[in-house]
């Protein structure tokens, strides 16, 4: 068992809540989404006993994770997707993945392609590295591996306090012809696309900057920048603002894996991991895109 994931009790304040909740004990600072995940790779003990994830709890109950028997293991290569490659590292620390569009961050219950996670190990096998950053699986771009848990501590603490900027070209319907600053609170409880709300966010590691770069037919090509990002939140926010993604199938007209969304760059502390999109839709924005990236 992961050493992250040794044995806790249930706390008082917990008595009563459902298991997939109270597992906020052996995974801090993790999703719900996470956590719900837990339950594809492990068994989810309770005084020693699986128990499912709407299970009510109590104070003072052992919780802990057993592996499960699985199918013999593919090999590593396989696990990686086509596409994904490290683009930035710093021994021992930090390290950069590019993530291609149209695939998944986080596997997907009940389904077994490669994703982004699952291509970690054929990287760094046996040893410390964890997914710190997640696209959308129609986003193409950079994200981060934690080679040690001092560093996925420090970036948790930093993105919270707005030190950590994140960098993305976006082609957006319409033409826009200055700096947007979206600020309006988004919520994302249990529903597939996320609300934009009337009053803005009160933290500010929540605002979403569009500045536009070129306007070109009726469509702006935009550097966007975000510290802390929400899920969706750059495309709820370009979408409530007049200004949806191109491709985009949920908050916009699109359809397919066209979404024209990609994270170019991240940087945190005195380090960053920097990748151009490879994808052939963002070829007649190559030029631009260049000069922009040499510009931050």
């Amino acid at each position: 068992m992961d050493k992250k994931y040794q044995e806790k009790e249930v706390l008082e304040a917990q008595d009563g809540a459902r298991l997939d909740a109270a597992l906020e004990v052996l995974v801090p600072g993790e999703s719900l989404r996470f956590r719900r995940r837990l339950w594809d790779r492990y068994d989810i003990l309770v005084n020693g006993y699986p128990r499912a994830k709407a299970y009510r709890v109590h104070a003072g109950q052992k919780l802990a994770l057993r592996l499960k028997e699985t199918e013999p293991e593919r090999s590593p290569m396989q696990n990686i997707p086509a596409g994904v490659r490290v683009v930035a590292q710093s021994t021992g620390v930090m390290a950069g993945l590019y993530k291609p569009s149209s695939v998944h961050s986080q596997a997907i219950a009940g389904k077994i392609e490669p994703c982004m996670e699952s291509a970690i190990p054929a990287f760094w096998p046996n040893r410390f590295a964890e997914l710190l950053n997640r696209l959308d699986y129609l986003t193409s771009g950079v994200v981060l591996v934690a080679l040690c848990e001092e560093s996925r501590e420090q970036f948790r603490e930093d993105e919270k306090a707005g030190a950590v900027r994140k960098h993305y070209f976006a082609v957006l319907h319409g033409e826009l012809e200055e700096e947007l600053v979206l600020r309006r609170k988004l919520d994302m409880a249990k529903r597939k696309k996320v609300r934009v709300l009337r009053e803005d966010d009160e933290d500010p590691v929540r605002t979403t900057v569009v500045t536009p770069v070129e306007v070109r037919d009726g469509k702006t090509l935009a550097h966007v920048e975000i510290c802390r990002g929400a899920r969706h939140q750059i495309r709820a926010h370009c979408a409530d603002a007049g200004y949806p993604l191109c491709g985009d199938p949920l908050y916009g007209e699109g359809d397919g894996d066209e979404l024209m969304l990609h994270h170019f760059l991240i940087q945190f502390r005195d380090f960053q991991a920097f990748a151009l999109p490879q994808d052939e839709k963002w070829s007649e924005w190559e030029k631009l895109l260049k000069q922009v990236a040499a510009k931050v």
